[in-house]
């Protein structure tokens, strides 16, 4: 495994100037001591930057630490609601161009819950099975305890189906 990777594994779920002791402890740490709300906008912003611009085994690198920025902010409770939404909704969309099997990759290694099965689209063309893959990640990165999948109230429907 490359020292690239295995850096991204450690940064993934470790906050700031705080290195994990091992990969495997990078992916199932889940941010226990949380940072600062300009720090974690600030390394959005970075992780963002770095996918965009990383190529071959080193995207795939900067994508996982990028879905563990995803899990701080899902997990953070000090930055304002407003600022939350719109940095998580830019990592949403920009892991949504993922296939399915990469996207569930990467959001397992930063800690979320595999999707529940069942519901899900059965053929169908390019556009439905992208609103529904855009719904099955929100129900894995949006409070995955709350939908009706995995026991809770919450319900989201596909528009047309």
């Amino acid at each position: 495994m490359s020292t690239l990777f295995m850096a991204a594994l450690a940064l993934t779920a470790a906050p700031l100037g705080e290195p994990a002791a091992n990969s495997e402890q990078a992916v199932t740490h889940r941010a226990a001591v949380a940072i600062s709300p300009v720090e974690l906008r600030r390394a959005v912003s970075s992780a963002l930057r770095n996918e965009a611009l990383a190529r071959g085994t080193d995207r795939y690198a900067a994508r996982v630490v990028l879905a563990g920025r995803l899990r701080q902010l899902v997990d953070d409770t000090r930055m304002a609601r407003g600022s939350r939404r719109r940095l998580i909704t830019k990592i949403v969309n920009r892991l949504r161009k993922l296939d399915e099997a990469e996207r569930r990759k990467i959001l397992a290694q930063a800690g979320f819950p595999p999707p529940a099965q069942g519901g899900q689209a059965g053929g169908g063309g390019g556009a439905a099975k992208s609103a529904e893959a855009l719904a099955e990640l929100i129900r894995t990165v949006v409070a995955p305890e709350s939908w009706v999948e995995n026991g809770g109230n919450g319900s989201i429907v596909v528009f047309g189906r």
